[in-house]
């Protein structure tokens, strides 16, 4: 027999009590997406990529599953410099790819999907075609060409990818424009910007006070979120927006955002600068 007392409940529970409080183990790494930045598996302990690739035979596993394994090694790194992408790159670049082989099938006429090792040049001459017949932006074109250069690098294929000329694109549908080529404005669009800021401020005062600071100081979209956001800490100065010749202080804009959210309360003002009530005028 032991003669070992056992402990009083109060004890217990206190020692139950510290273990929940106790403060969760971080992640290694504190920025790391699960989805995007995945853990590396396991059973991939000490191996290369290309020991991994070899599980993974061509014409067996299928084309997506083999899409995604080269997704999560290579994924996280630039194709040319010796750095990590960002996250928005890595969502972006994952997506187009699972895309692009999906819609080989789907549009670029093909019976099977190629397994990406496979990739051949009347893939993308195909996919070319596709987008030359949904019009899309130079920009667009080059940043698929881009992501596909990248995929080549991962397999081993540096230069397979070839330049936009090469698959049948004329210059004026690859070559970036920094110059607009219509105006994008509101009131270009026939937009009644007074009364669409109204109906924005009776859905959400906020969202409604950045767009009435935007107009006031011609400002760019994150300027007045951050004011919005941050309303209460000094801010810096803002970069100048197009047009303006001077920066704007930050803090004109937190002064006048506690004025626009009142504002955008009390409702839009009739042609004759009254104030509609929200009850009369719904």
């Amino acid at each position: 027999m032991s003669n070992r007392q056992p402990r009083p409940a109060s004890r217990r529970h206190a020692a139950r009590s510290y273990a929940s409080r106790r403060r969760k183990q971080e992640p290694s790494s504190p920025g790391r997406s699960i989805q995007h930045e995945p853990v590396r598996r396991q059973a991939w302990a000490g191996l290369v990529p290309g020991q991994i690739l070899e599980r993974y035979k061509p014409g067996k596993a299928p084309p997506l599953k083999v899409l995604d394994v080269l997704i999560e090694l290579f994924n996280t790194l630039h194709t040319s410099l010796e750095k990590t992408v960002s996250h928005k790159t890595r969502q972006e670049r994952s997506q187009f790819l699972r895309r692009f082989f999906r819609d080989l099938k789907l549009k670029g006429g093909f019976k099977m999907v190629p397994d990406p090792r496979n990739l051949g040049q009347r893939h993308i001459h195909a996919m070319v075609q596709v987008w030359q017949r949904e019009q899309l932006a130079p920009a667009t074109i080059q940043t698929y060409l881009s992501f596909l250069r990248g995929l080549a690098m991962w397999m081993g294929k540096p230069g397979f990818v070839r330049g936009p000329a090469h698959y049948g694109l004329s210059l004026e549908q690859y070559q970036r424009h920094e110059n607009a080529r219509r105006d994008k404005s509101w009131s270009a669009q026939g937009i009644a910007t007074e009364e669409l800021v109204a109906q924005v401020c009776a859905y959400d005062p906020r969202v409604g006070a950045s767009l009435k600071l935007m107009q006031a100081f011609g400002l760019r979209p994150r300027p007045p979120w951050c004011a919005t956001a941050t309303a209460r800490a000094p801010a810096p100065t803002a970069p100048p927006a197009s047009g303006h010749q001077a920066p704007v202080p930050m803090f004109a804009c937190h002064q006048a955002l506690p004025f626009c959210i009142a504002a955008c309360h009390r409702g839009p003002r009739n042609p004759d600068h009254s104030r509609v009530s929200r009850r009369g005028s719904e």
